[in-house]
């Protein structure tokens, strides 16, 4: 079956479920997904979200990188405010998905700055805990 919308952005209460029945609202539950990450990823070429990028990469990198949890929570929590208060329009899952998207952005401008060395790809479900704990933190 489909799976259900989500729920809203922390105080903003409750957002509109999805509802699906079998495979057909499956479909549906894709179909707008793809339209909303669509729409999204249009919008990353934004002057606001350009604007966004920039502070969230020098707020992740003056305060330790990316990988610091309260950090990424914060900037996570600030971008979702930013997008909300000038796109009133929006569904706290349209805010979400946009947020998200800037903030790779921003994770990706770093990473092509930065000097790489040796990288553990065994530790790298600590940093996908890393995420899902700094999202949350910023949504609660």
């Amino acid at each position: 079956g489909g799976q259900g919308g989500y729920g809203g952005l922390g105080s903003q209460g409750a957002g509109q479920g999805g509802y699906g029945g079998g495979a057909y609202g499956g479909q549906q539950g894709a179909a707008a997904s793809a339209a909303a990450a669509s729409a999204a990823a249009s919008r990353l070429s934004s002057p606001g979200a350009a604007s966004r990028v920039s502070s969230a990469v020098t707020s992740l990198v003056s305060s330790g990188g990316p990988t610091n949890s309260a950090a990424l929570s914060n900037t996570i929590s600030d971008v979702v405010s930013q997008i909300s208060a000038s796109n009133p329009g929006l569904s706290g899952c349209d805010v979400l998905v946009q947020a998200l998207l800037e903030i790779v952005s921003a994770l990706v401008h770093i990473l092509g700055s930065a000097n790489i060395g040796q990288v553990n790809s065994s530790s790298a479900g600590q940093s996908a805990s890393l995420v899902g704990q700094s999202v949350y933190q910023a949504l609660s």
